[in-house]
């Protein structure tokens, strides 16, 4: 699902609120599932995507993908993450 999020990313933000994770990007989107139709692993998750959650990635400064989870999608129509306004800092993608 990383792969999806990153080819077509619904939002990137800068994260200015840097962690002890050192996270810098952090990458939302909805999984197309492309990558898990690909090498044949669609069946695990499949059935599992719920509309009212986003997925997001967070990455270091050279694109490494630390962790993912899923959040809940903010209520102010976006489709971005909840509270995103809150937690993580520049909007960089799209503009």
């Amino acid at each position: 699902m990383v792969p999806d999020i990153v080819e077509s990313p619904l939002g990137i933000w800068m994260n200015e609120r840097i962690s002890e994770d050192d996270s810098v990007y952090i990458i939302a989107g909805y999984p197309s599932l492309k990558f898990a139709k690909a090498n044949l692993i669609d069946h695990e998750v499949e059935g599992r995507l719920d509309p009212k959650r986003v997925f997001v990635a967070f990455a270091t400064e050279n694109f490494v993908v630390s962790k993912w989870q899923w959040q809940d999608r903010d209520s102010d129509g976006s489709g971005f993450p909840s509270s995103h306004n809150a937690k993580y800092g520049a909007l960089i993608w799209p503009r």
